[in-house]
């Protein structure tokens, strides 16, 4: 976990939190997943407000810890969705679900594309089990306009299909085994390529249905970048209100 988080452990990070108390003024502990919720908080406006923006940046939710007398608002960016919407209004502050999902063993399946390379890999907590990476020859875009244009380009559209069924094949064969134990799993590429790979039928449901709203920015798919993502997968933001 620290080779992922770094060496200010996040973990720690909430703990020096906890450790502040106040017997005179409640400190707010929010598991935030929907922005109605934010209306609930017991805060002024100008911070709900600054909750708001901030909650509109996030692609899992956000956690909250205010403590007014202390002078603290701290917003964090988990790497994985919040597991239940929770507000606590106590003297110290309630870091349970938040550790439980930084400290929970993970398997997550990493898909990355660009039209021609692939990458698939499934990480169980730090350790990539099992991968496989590739080539697939597609002609690069031409900008030349007419009949032998619009032939070239069904050539290309040809060979990008015959790309997307080999990545798909390399999936079931990976994923398969595993999908059951797999928790998420998360694409990276280019939005546009990506798209057009998951409308796949029969096996991408069930890929789907474990897909995370979050896309890795990789310039190549390859075996490098593949065991680079589980950094990225595992990053997490954290900011302070003022």
């Amino acid at each position: 976990m620290e080779k992922i988080l770094g060496k200010r452990s996040f973990v720690n990070f909430i703990l020096e939190l906890e450790k502040e108390r106040s017997d005179a003024y409640d400190m707010i502990s929010a598991y935030i997943t929907n922005l109605s919720t934010i209306d609930k908080l017991n805060v002024e406006t100008e911070v709900k407000e600054k909750i708001i923006e901030q909650f509109k940046k996030s692609a899992f939710g956000i956690v909250l810890f205010y403590w007014e007398r202390g002078g603290k608002k701290i917003i964090i960016f988990p790497p994985f969705p919040l597991l239940r919407e929770e507000i606590f209004y106590r003297n110290t502050f309630v870091t349970e679900q938040i550790r439980e999902i930084l400290t929970k063993k993970h398997v997550i399946g990493v898909i990355l594309l660009h039209i021609g390379q692939y990458a698939v890999g499934i990480f169980e907590n730090e350790k990539l089990i099992s991968s496989k990476c590739g080539k697939h020859f597609v002609l690069r875009r031409q900008k030349k306009g007419g009949s032998s244009a619009r032939r070239f380009q069904r050539i290309r559209e040809k060979q990008i299909e015959s790309f997307f069924n080999e990545v798909y094949d390399v999936v079931k064969e990976k994923f398969g085994p595993h999908i059951d134990k797999i928790n998420y799993i998360i694409f990276g590429g280019p939005k546009l390529t990506i798209k057009k790979f998951q409308q796949r039928n029969h096996f991408m449901k069930k890929i789907m249905e474990k897909t995370l709203k979050k896309n890795i920015v990789i310039r190549e798919a390859n075996r490098e970048n593949l065991e680079k993502s589980l950094a990225e997968i595992w990053k997490t933001r954290i900011c302070e209100l003022i």
